[in-house]
């Protein structure tokens, strides 16, 4: 890394931030119940502060008027309020030394992009690590908090999967503390694996379905246990590829009512949801080439400037970009 981006410093005085920060609320009457300490981070532009929360201050929260009506899975789980950072109840003072560094760093960054693009690239990855560094050294200084038995420390890049950086700074032990339904999610889908790789497809399409139609099926129930929702059946349906497409078409045309028999739950307005999956597999059988062509022909016949119209050739497009030319 360039000489301009200088991570040891950054260490340095996030370190010894976050020890004053930590003492600072620790002779204080909140000091009880800290279930999670975060650096939340925005790695592109070397921003980062220290937040926290203690099981009183997501109770406080939970009394806001548009937090009052939120079901369980909206509230608890890596997904849930009591783990939305920017809902903490505590964040650390002002820092204009890390301020100054961040903007150093802004610049530096901007340069690379001209001169050395993939180091720039390389830059967000190397702040992260130093970040994930910071609360394995601060690990001492949290014994002066009141801890739950499931707390976490971590880094977050607040654009990013918040879930991305967590194992680096969190055991699997204390990781299943705070959030069982992980491990719960991976023995349930290790019972559908089960299935031939097409059952498991089908199981995955019908639930997406019911997922963003609102309907409350029986694995709708039991995944939002999980905190899991439609984009995580999307991710399966992903994961699956090619096999996946069959069933993925078939609900196209359904949603599209080009179905020989009954048309019943068509609605054109959720192509969108099954084209959109297919274009990320990017993958078919001449046979499902073959059905999305008769669906675009048709389209194109009766709505030919449509959105819906055109995403079926931009699917074609993906799966064969020679054949079918944008």
């Amino acid at each position: 890394m360039t000489n301009a981006i200088d991570f040891a410093i950054l260490k340095m005085m996030l370190i010894q931030h976050g020890e004053q920060t930590i003492r600072d609320f620790a002779i204080t009457s909140q000091n009880k119940d800290v279930y999670a300490f975060v650096l939340d981070a925005q790695a592109t532009y070397g921003v980062v502060n220290f937040k926290w929360n203690t099981l009183e201050g997501f109770a406080y929260t939970r009394t806001f008027n548009r937090y009052k009506d939120y079901p369980d899975d909206r509230l608890y789980g890596h997904r849930g309020l009591k783990y939305s950072i920017g809902d903490f109840r505590f964040e650390d003072a002002r820092n204009e030394k890390l301020e100054k560094w961040g903007m150093k760093y802004e610049e530096a960054l901007e340069v690379l992009w001209e001169t050395e693009e993939e180091e720039a690239e390389q830059a967000p990855n190397g702040f992260m690590a130093v970040l994930t560094e910071v609360i394995k050294e601060l690990t001492p200084a949290f014994g002066q908090l009141h801890l739950t038995d499931d707390f976490i420390a971590y880094a977050v890049d607040h654009d990013g999967d918040d879930m991305k950086y967590l194992p680096e700074t969190v055991d699997p032990a204390q990781l299943d503390k705070a959030f069982p339904e992980l491990k719960a999610y991976e023995v349930y889908k290790a019972k559908l694996c089960t299935r031939l790789p097409v059952e498991q497809a089908e199981f995955w399409c019908q639930t997406f379905t019911d997922f963003v139609e609102g309907h409350e099926s029986e694995a709708v129930v039991e995944l939002r246990r999980y905190s899991r929702y439609s984009f995580d059946a999307k991710e399966e349906l992903v994961k699956l590829g090619e096999v996946s497409v069959p069933i993925l078409v078939t609900f196209l045309e359904r949603a599209l009512r080009h179905l020989p028999v009954s048309t019943d739950g068509g609605d054109p307005r959720k192509a969108w949801n099954y084209q959109s999956v297919i274009l990320e597999i990017a993958k078919a059988g001449e046979s499902e080439i073959n059905r999305l062509q008769a669906i675009y022909a048709r389209q194109k016949s009766e709505y030919p400037e449509e959105q819906d119209t055109k995403n079926t050739l931009r699917v074609l497009h993906a799966i064969d970009s020679k054949r079918f030319p944008e």
